[in-house]
């Protein structure tokens, strides 16, 4: 509720200096299903990784987002796959949130500035910025290489 992006909770933040804050979520309590398998009830938690998110500016300062992942071992018969959590906010390999996408489609849309304008302001690549631009705000699970 606080960090205000659905399905994640804060478990950890830390005021800096002039390079802003930094904030840890993770996501809500709950095991997904196995990506070899489909076994809904996957087993234990083989390890945690952190992976740094981009998302939109909190304030005056920035903010860095850190996303706790937690990685599955399947329990299985024969599967014993290991696998990471996603989030239908950030998608699979993606590193920005679906928000933030969003709002840098609109800025780019909405307007006549640039990409590399909208980059600078976000502290992203312009690249970002065109992808949101021509994929849209939304996330997909699975990237489409084939457009």
């Amino acid at each position: 509720m606080l960090f205000d992006l659905p399905g994640f909770v804060v478990v950890d933040g830390a005021h800096e200096t002039a390079d802003g804050r930094s904030v840890v979520i993770m996501t809500a309590p709950g095991e997904p299903a196995c990506t070899g398998c489909g076994l809904l009830q996957p087993g234990r938690v083989h390890d945690h990784r952190l992976s740094r998110l981009k998302d939109l500016p909190f304030g005056d300062r920035p903010l860095r987002v850190w996303w706790r992942k937690r990685r599955f071992r399947c329990a299985g018969a024969g599967c014993g796959r290991v696998f990471t959590e996603v989030h239908e906010s950030v998608g699979a390999r993606r590193r920005l949130t679906a928000r933030l996408r969003s709002r840098l489609e609109r800025s780019v849309s909405g307007s006549v500035r640039s990409c590399a304008d909208v980059a600078r302001e976000y502290g992203v690549s312009d690249w970002s910025v065109n992808r949101a631009l021509v994929n849209g705000p939304s996330p997909r699970l699975v990237p489409n290489w084939s457009r």
